[in-house]
């Protein structure tokens, strides 16, 4: 408004300005005022309050005055369209009209005013031309190209009042239109293609964080089966390897492991298949073996002579160690055969030919050659030499040894005496038998309550070191113990033993034979399984039941079946069936099942309830007490609970006061356990017991002194709650045997009750479908069974330690 003030006093001051010149000064104002961008001018606020204006005059029907107001807001914005709009919609509403806006009709396209509007709108589309330039420069490629529509259109609308030069403003508006455009789609081209670019840059990034973590969690897995097939278990990693497999398919060193893993499950079983069937025909043929040996007149098998040092097994801490290479070569040439003649020859001659012949040094005892001449006499053929030297030493009542790389001929041997010590603590820590509690059964009645578990009594044995001595000197080379020389001294838990070096051996292989022994664990898992069945099933009527519905009732309403009273006589008839006791005990059923009721009113009442309910029950219980022990030490475990009850009622002053014990209720688990030599099977002492308890209230009544000394007042009498316990026990003592890894059932209980029972009217209860309505009948069955199970576990640590 400011510029258009200014312009209109330029016009006063310029009084021969022409008329060209006063339109294009007044535009040149008004277009050099606007802004260019986004934010709002005070112009901008001028032509909304024109258009406004406009709007107002239009609606009031001033159409002239609208028309004049859009074309003075056309002037300060002639880029804007909304005046133009408006312009054309007086227009519309005054179509016979003259028009005076800047758009030029045809009829006004004639003389210096056509030529006046072409100029202005070629200044217009020039001063666009300027200002979309600024914009294409700030890279607002498609407000340029908007900017130079309108005064395209504009210039359009002239039509053939058009100029060559106008004609060219046309074609390079249009021009530079086209080219706003293109460099809009390259823009906007390039910035997509950032976009883009930007979307893949982080798609990769988040590609590869994905791979990196899918990585890691394949290595980890990786690792973790290499764990557990580093431990032995081969079928556990296999199905790990599986699983991995499955969820990365496309990895190679999943397959490999995979692979590999089911390469070496495969040869397991195969070495498993193998070992099985060498276990198997070991078997066949000892059991063939055992079949050809003759039964003598006892039915014993009759062995041949060294039946069992020839199948006797020996584990690796029983086996003897491996001989000297030296006695090895003397043992080969003992066992060559010979054949020999000795007629009364002396007895030192024979022995020395027989170790020439077999090519062995021999020594013999100077005391048996200063004893004379001993004569033998022997003929033997094809003969081994080991046994010729047995019967040449027995004719001369001597004895041959291999010692020291020579046969020895002659008294004792003698070995030199080695001092060791020997550990015997894990011997003599004999681990004490836990003495546990066994069910105690009351045989009195009217005692009081108390623990239904008491001590069993047993006494745990004892070993001491004066013991293992003996146990040595009985076990190990016996005659050596008879030498003088040779012998044991306990100190505590340590022996200081005296013996030839072989004898040491023996003995360290005889403790650790021992401690091995006393080293097995034994685990026994009890579980007591009680399987529960129950149906039950009523039906029937009762007449002369109260109604169930109260609402009903109506003064005088009897609770009778029937009732009928006309003044003259009165008739009253109930039918009540009830059943006779069940053997199970059934719960209560009251108010559940169907019950109906009906009542009708008049001068006979009739009053009937028809009930029905149907009771189906089934439940598992399992207890399963648990207990871990070493090789033949008694274990006991007790899991129970403790209940506080009134038992009885004592007098004090003249009152009763009321007696509480304690009882206590559980599961109890006592096992001694055996473990066989050959590690197969465990032979136990097997004692498991449970017990559950259930209170039943009877309450006794009795009068209360209220006052001292007999004198006071008596009142009552009052309710005394005495608590009655029912227990139920289960319990078991056996001895028996079971495979390691095994389960055994051990003992069982079951109950079964099977019952029907009906009451009825005897005629009328008994006619077809009728008889429903005077009768009542029950079904009752109860089914339970009771399971003792054990399962043995040994527990081996040197085998466990293979594993790791």
């Amino acid at each position: 408004m400011t510029s258009l003030r200014q312009s209109r006093s330029a016009l006063r001051r310029q009084p021969g300005l022409s008329l060209v010149g006063a339109v294009l000064l007044v535009l040149s104002s008004t277009l050099c005022a606007q802004e260019i961008g986004p934010s709002p001018a005070p112009d901008a606020l001028s032509v909304s309050a024109l258009l406004a204006q406009a709007r107002h005059e239009r609606e009031a029907g001033r159409f002239e005055e609208a028309r004049a107001l859009c074309a003075r807001a056309l002037l300060l914005a002639p880029a804007d369209p909304a005046p133009r709009e408006e312009m054309a919609h007086i227009d519309a509403l005054l179509p016979g009209s003259t028009r005076t806006a800047l758009v030029v009709s045809d009829d006004e396209a004639k003389g210096p005013e056509r030529e006046i509007r072409v100029q202005v709108a070629v200044q217009e589309a020039r001063m666009a031309a300027d200002q979309a330039e600024v914009l294409s420069a700030t890279g607002r490629h498609q407000d340029a190209a908007s900017t130079l529509e309108p005064a395209i259109a504009r210039l359009t609308q002239l039509g053939p009042a058009l100029g060559s030069e106008a004609h060219a403003e046309v074609q390079r508006l249009e021009a530079l239109v086209e080219t706003y455009r293109a460099n809009d789609r390259a823009s906007s081209d390039e910035h997509n293609h950032g976009v883009r670019g930007e979307a893949l840059a982080q798609a990769r990034v988040s590609a590869q964080r994905e791979d990196l973590d899918r990585r890691s969690v394949l290595q980890e897995r990786i690792a973790r089966i290499g764990s557990i097939r580093k431990h032995g278990h081969l079928e556990v990693a296999l199905g790990e390897a599986r699983r991995l497999v499955a969820d990365y398919p496309s990895e190679i060193e999943a397959e490999r492991l995979f692979d590999s893993l089911l390469t070496a499950v495969h040869e397991q079983r195969r070495l498993s298949i193998e070992e099985r069937n060498l276990e198997l025909r070991k078997e066949v043929m000892n059991r063939i073996e055992r079949s050809l040996i003759p039964s003598g007149s006892d039915g014993m098998p009759i062995y041949p002579a060294g039946f069992q040092a020839r199948h006797l097994t020996r584990t690796g801490l029983e086996a003897v160690s491996a001989e000297p290479e030296w006695k090895l070569a003397i043992l080969d040439r003992l066992g060559k055969r010979v054949t020999f003649d000795f007629d009364s020859q002396n007895g030192s001659e024979a022995l020395q030919a027989l170790a020439r012949e077999a090519g062995v040094n021999l020594v013999i005892d100077p005391q048996l050659q200063a004893a004379g001449e001993r004569v033998v006499t022997i003929k033997a053929s094809n003969i081994r030499l080991d046994h010729a030297f047995d019967w040449l030493t027995r004719l001369m009542d001597s004895r041959w040894s291999i010692t020291k790389g020579a046969i020895y001929i002659g008294g004792e041997v003698e070995t030199e005496a080695v001092l060791a010590i020997h550990d015997i603590s894990v011997m003599t820590y004999q681990a004490q038998d836990q003495a546990g509690k066994v069910i105690a059964f009351s045989t009195t009645g009217g005692s009081g309550g108390g623990s239904l578990f008491r001590d069993d009594g047993l006494e745990a044995k004892k070993i001491t070191p004066e013991e293992v001595v003996d146990l040595l000197q009985k076990a190990v080379s016996p005659q050596t113990w008879q030498d003088q020389s040779y012998g044991i001294t306990i100190r505590g838990t340590t022996l200081l033993v005296s013996a030839p070096a072989s004898v040491h051996r023996l003995i360290r292989e005889f403790i650790r034979a021992q401690e091995h022994t006393q080293s097995l664990v034994v685990k026994v898992d009890a579980r007591w399984l009680t399987i529960n069945d129950s149906f039950m099933e009523e039906i029937g009527v009762n007449w002369g039941a109260n109604p169930l519905n109260r609402s009903l009732v109506v003064p005088p309403l009897r609770t009778d079946g029937l009732y009928r009273d006309n003044g003259t006589w009165e008739a009253v008839a109930s039918n009540r069936n009830v059943l006779p006791a069940s053997a199970m005990t059934i719960p209560t059923t009251v108010g559940s099942g169907l019950n109906l009721s009906s009542i009708l009113l008049g001068n006979a009442q009739l009053v009937a309830v028809f009930t029905a309910i149907e009771r189906n029950g089934r439940g598992r219980f399992l207890e399963s007490p648990s207990i871990t022990t070493l090789n033949g030490v008694r274990a006991n475990a007790f899991f129970g609970n403790q209940s506080a009850y009134i038992a009885d009622y004592e007098v004090v002053s003249s009152n009763l006061d009321p007696k509480i014990e304690v009882l206590t209720t559980g599961a109890n688990l006592n096992v001694k356990p055996f473990v066989s030599a050959d590690r197969k099977y465990v032979t136990m002492d097997f004692r498991p017991g449970i017990s559950s308890v259930q209170y039943y209230t009877e309450t006794l009544r009795a009068y209360r002194n209220i006052g001292t000394n007999l004198s006071g007042v008596i009142d009552g009498p009052f309710g005394y709650p005495l608590e009655l316990p029912n227990v139920l026990v289960r319990e078991t003592s056996t001895t028996l045997q079971v495979p390691d890894k095994g389960t055994i059932l051990v003992g069982g209980f079951g109950r079964h009750i099977d019952q029907e029972a009906a009451a009825r009217i005897p005629f009328l209860g008994n006619i077809p479908f009728i008889g429903r309505l005077f009768g009542q009948r029950g079904r009752y069955s109860e089914r339970s069974q009771l399971y003792l199970i054990a399962t043995v576990n040994i527990i081996n640590y040197d085998e466990l330690e293979n594993t790791l």
